[in-house]
């Protein structure tokens, strides 16, 4: 089976090597993640106990901070392993898991995944959210290691690819022992799929438990950036192209009654920043970087109106306790949406656009609380920050109900390692 899907991997990086070429010749960032995903990853003692936490983004890695803390807690001794698939997943691991092994997916190809895990020994491979690679499962499974996928989801689109290759992916999914998937409807697609309804379970969305519920605005930060305890903020994280100019243009508007107003937008990508930087000069704005602070003494540039821009990595939750009103990008353009815990964990009132099936079940429970907003464009998201901006009480009661939303969906993470600890048991 494993050959197979080498035909397949092989195939198919010939038919599309003129694409690949081209994002190769024109993405450093593409360039890194195949270097990361050709190199031999750390060589392992085989005499201890270890897990690997598959986690393929940035986010992904954040979220797999309590899994893993977790994990440590129930098999102590047990070595911790995390894998990635992008720079600013391996820049997170560095800063969040310093001690522990971390290197970039192997290529999913039969000899790539098998030396991975002959330096690495791995006693039990752990996949968040729905990371199906199929050698690496097949591989895993071959050789005796309990294989579980964490915080499953799968979307519509997703679930419709898979019907095409179902009979493929049919041993794929045999050849795992847990899906623990994030809400019934996901299970219900997984299952109808083929993946045996026995070993799928729904334990929740593990995204909910590592969200900060203090919604204290941070004052440290707030003084290192200049922003006074009593300022107005507008927040916009993980933004577009279309995005950023929306907010700036809801921003120079409200300037002119509301001097402490404060924007603070972190696009989704930092190669980005110039051409914010530019749409900020256009609409007659200064802004500053983040990493253009120094400890304790914003720099001159952050006084009076200038928009802050976020170029630093792993610091955007904290910022997101400065808000007044949080917008998330990647939802007012057909992107998909991006994580709206952080913001709705710490009492903010969030706002989206119409685009957002990848986060489906979050934007349903935050809405029906009413804590949260979908926007059908550009005019209507800025109407409503200048709604919420202009009433502090309401956007203070809004985002209450989101942070209240968060508290009562917590738990799925001691759910998810109440389902891995059966499948190593005869190793404690």
């Amino acid at each position: 089976m494993s050959l197979l899907f080498d035909l397949l991997y092989i195939s198919a990086g010939v038919a599309g090597a003129p694409v690949w070429l081209y994002k190769l010749a024109v993405s450093e960032k593409m360039r890194a993640v195949m270097r990361g995903k050709f190199v031999v990853p750390p060589l392992r003692e085989s005499s201890q106990d270890a897990f690997w936490a598959h986690c393929a983004s940035l986010g992904a890695v954040l979220l797999a901070r309590g899994l893993i803390e977790g994990l440590g807690h129930a098999l102590p001794g047990w070595q911790p392993m995390i894998s990635y698939n992008t720079p600013t997943a391996l820049e997170t691991a560095k800063k969040h898991f310093p001690g522990h092994i971390h290197f970039y997916s192997p290529i999913d190809l039969s000899r790539y995944v098998s030396r991975a895990l002959d330096h690495l020994h791995p006693s039990l491979l752990v996949l968040m959210e729905l990371e199906l690679w199929p050698n690496l499962i097949l591989l895993a499974r071959r050789r005796g290691i309990p294989v579980a996928v964490v915080n499953g989801r799968i979307t519509q689109k997703a679930a419709a690819r898979y019907r095409l290759v179902r009979s493929l992916f049919k041993p794929v999914l045999d050849a795992v022992d847990v899906f623990a998937m994030q809400s019934v409807e996901y299970a219900d697609r997984l299952a109808a799929l083929g993946a045996d309804p026995a070993r799928v379970h729904v334990t929740g969305s593990m995204k909910y438990d590592n969200v900060s519920t203090d919604p204290r605005r941070d004052a440290e930060l707030a003084a290192e950036l200049g922003i006074e305890p009593s300022a107005a903020v507008i927040v916009g994280g993980c933004t577009y192209a279309g995005e950023d100019e929306a907010l700036i243009a809801a921003y120079r508007e409200l300037r002119a009654g509301n001097d402490g107003l404060r924007l603070i937008l972190a696009p989704r990508h930092p190669e980005r920043l110039k051409a914010v930087e530019a749409a900020i000069a256009d609409a007659g704005l200064p802004s500053v970087r983040r990493s253009q602070f120094s400890q304790g003494a914003p720099p001159d540039e952050a006084v009076g109106n200038a928009v802050l821009l976020v170029d630093t990595v792993g610091e955007l939750e904290r910022i997101y306790s400065l808000a007044t009103v949080a917008f998330v990008g990647g939802s007012l353009i057909p992107r998909g949406g991006h994580n709206i815990m952080e913001q709705a964990g710490r009492g903010k009132p969030l706002l989206v656009g119409p685009y957002t099936p990848n986060l489906d079940d979050a934007v349903t429970d935050l809405n029906q609380a009413g804590g949260l907003e979908i926007l059908s464009g550009e005019r209507e998201l800025r109407r409503r920050i200048a709604e919420l901006v202009a009433d502090p009480e309401l956007a203070r009661d809004i985002g209450s109900r989101a942070r209240e939303a968060i508290l009562q969906q917590k738990g799925a993470t001691r759910r998810t390692i109440d389902l891995l600890i059966p499948l190593v048991k005869p190793r404690l």
